[in-house]
């Protein structure tokens, strides 16, 4: 396993050459590790164990980040619950897009291997910190990290406490000024060119909102707003994106 060469990476990260098989096949590394090796692996195996975690941490350092894997260690070594929360959490609150959403896509998988009992459950401060990130509109990205979100929100709605599920609606309406097509750049957050696919997205996050209200007598206001706005809406893909997310099972 430690002859992948990582080495090849390093040499061209920093070029541009065009395609790179290397840095493409390691893209892929953490979901083999997450299907093929990790659940698999024997718990007092420690040499292999610091391997792969040696490994991991070499890609990491050529801005790669296979941390879709991590979660994947708690299913035998549930011992590594506070070293794996503390890169998450590292990863969650950097200015690197691809870490961040790369933290965010693990911590959707660790969620769903809590909800199978196959994990330790996730620690307060990983989903609060990527409720943050999406709520305050955090550039670095933003997309994939409210995505991974949202489907935190549909397949596991017991891990969003009260008052995250208050941040979020409180922030839909900002996410539409943020978001508004008609802008020009110098009017938004956003450049114009991102709003389509963030709008698509806030729409969705919207109708997966408004799922945890269904037994609430009321719905908030900012949710409603988003549910005729969406309906209205000139792009075909918002329009479709609030009623889909809201009724998803």
């Amino acid at each position: 396993m430690r002859e992948f060469p990582v080495d090849r990476v390093r040499q061209v990260k920093d070029r541009d050459a065009g395609p790179n098989p290397v840095r493409s096949t390691l893209r892929k590394l953490g979901e083999f590790l997450s299907r093929c090796v990790l659940p698999v692996l024997e718990p007092n195996d420690d040499e292999r164990w610091l391997e792969i975690d040696t490994w991991l941490n070499e890609v990491r350092q050529v801005g790669i980040y296979p941390s879709l894997a991590l979660p994947y260690f708690l299913i035998r070594r549930p011992d590594l619950c506070g070293a794996i929360t503390a890169t998450l959490l590292e990863d969650l609150r950097s200015d690197i897009g691809d870490r961040c959403e790369a933290a965010a896509r693990g911590l959707r998988h660790w969620a769903n291997l809590f909800g199978s009992k196959h994990a330790p459950d996730v620690p307060p401060e990983l989903i609060q910190t990527l409720v943050e990130r999406v709520a305050f509109r955090k550039r670095p990205g933003i997309l994939g990290c409210t995505s991974y979100l949202i489907d935190v929100i549909v397949e596991q709605p017991q891990m969003i406490t009260a008052n995250q599920r208050f941040l979020l609606v409180g922030s839909l309406m900002a996410w539409h000024d943020a978001t508004t097509l008609s802008a020009t750049d110098a009017d938004g957050q956003f450049a114009r060119a991102q709003r389509p696919e963030l709008r698509v997205a806030i729409a969705r996050m919207a109708g997966a909102l408004s799922r945890l209200y269904r037994t609430e007598p009321t719905m908030p206001v900012s949710i409603g707003f988003w549910r005729d706005a969406s309906a209205n809406d000139p792009l075909p893909e918002v329009r479709r994106a609030y009623l889909l997310w809201s009724e998803r099972d």
